[in-house]
């Protein structure tokens, strides 16, 4: 788990470790631990924030770099890692690739009766 605040880092870890006592976690990962997809989904780089979540540089060259912030679509991270050659999915693209499964379970309908553009089709 990375975790730029320490307080929030440790609570969390308490609450994981109470909910799943079998659970290992750790705050530093193995040196020869790969990452294929980073997921930032956390506010850092929203309003003006420009720390990184996790060094780009630290990722090796397949990885796949995600980020929940919804804007601006690209947050500091994201630039770094395209800057890097890296793939990236901006916060707006996970929003619009969610939104019918979120729209569908708050309206009781199913996903594909939404389209992304915010049509609900009749059901039958």
């Amino acid at each position: 788990m990375n975790e730029l605040d320490a307080t929030r880092r440790d609570a969390l870890l308490a609450r994981l470790g109470a909910a799943f006592p079998q659970l290992v976690a750790s705050t530093v990962p193995p040196a020869d631990f790969r990452f294929d997809v980073v997921c930032n989904a956390t506010p850092v780089g929203m309003n003006g924030e420009t720390t990184l979540p996790f060094p780009v540089e630290r990722l090796p060259a397949h990885a796949m770099v995600v980020d929940v912030v919804p804007t601006p679509a690209m947050t500091p991270w994201l630039v770094a890692a395209r800057k890097r050659g890296l793939r990236v999915q901006t916060g707006p693209e996970m929003v619009a690739g969610q939104f019918a499964h979120v729209a569908g379970h708050l309206l009781g309908l199913a996903a594909e009766n939404i389209d992304p553009a915010g049509a609900i089709r009749a059901t039958a």
